[in-house]
């Protein structure tokens, strides 16, 4: 179960990482890419709630939801 942990804390700071060397560079392709792999990792992670997302988190990213999905209509 530690090994699992430590692995998810790597996935974890992975994207991280990845995500900031994305949002500087001008490239949308790799800003793209980073998104869809962050968001495989945030799935996987899904999977395993007691080391990933907690319950009460999800709850939260519900409401939240619908609040991006405005903010993304009123850009284009």
């Amino acid at each position: 179960m530690d090994k699992i942990k430590i692995y998810a804390e790597i996935l974890g700071y992975i994207c991280v990482v990845a995500t900031m060397v994305a949002a500087l560079t001008p490239s949308k392709k790799d800003d793209s890419f980073v998104g869809k792999a962050c968001e495989l990792v945030h799935k996987l992670l899904k999977l395993f709630p007691t080391i990933g997302i907690n319950p009460a988190t999800r709850i939260l990213e519900e409401k939240l939801t619908p609040k991006v999905e405005e903010i993304e209509k009123k850009a284009e």
